[in-house]
């Protein structure tokens, strides 16, 4: 058992300073800051937590990437040395159309 030297009760609370306390433009500006705080916090939540709007992003990259990726070949193709790049250009997009089909399907069956 530790005892204090003034004899007085320990307290783990520090009492706080007038000025922080009871200032109302710093207080109203503590609420603002946190409430500010708490928005940043739910909207992050809620776009991870929306399942739908994550798929249709990762649908819209894959999308873009292989449409980039077709448009590449689609011009290397266009030279003469180059017919393997077409048929190969001819198969990614097929691939394309694919992951298209299967995430629109996707889409129409969780809806």
């Amino acid at each position: 058992m530790s005892t204090n030297e003034s004899n007085e009760p320990v307290t783990s609370a520090s009492t706080p300073t007038e000025s922080d306390s009871t200032d109302p433009a710093k207080i109203e500006a503590d609420i603002a800051r946190h409430r500010e705080d708490l928005g940043i916090t739910v909207n992050e939540l809620t776009d991870r937590l929306d399942v739908k709007k994550r798929a249709k992003r990762q649908v819209n990259d894959l999308k873009g990437q292989g449409l980039n990726r077709v448009q590449d070949l689609k011009m290397r193709a266009q030279q003469p040395q180059n017919i393997e790049l077409a048929v190969l250009a001819a198969q990614m997009l097929a691939l394309v159309a694919g992951v298209a089909a299967v995430a629109g399907a996707i889409w129409w069956w969780r809806r």
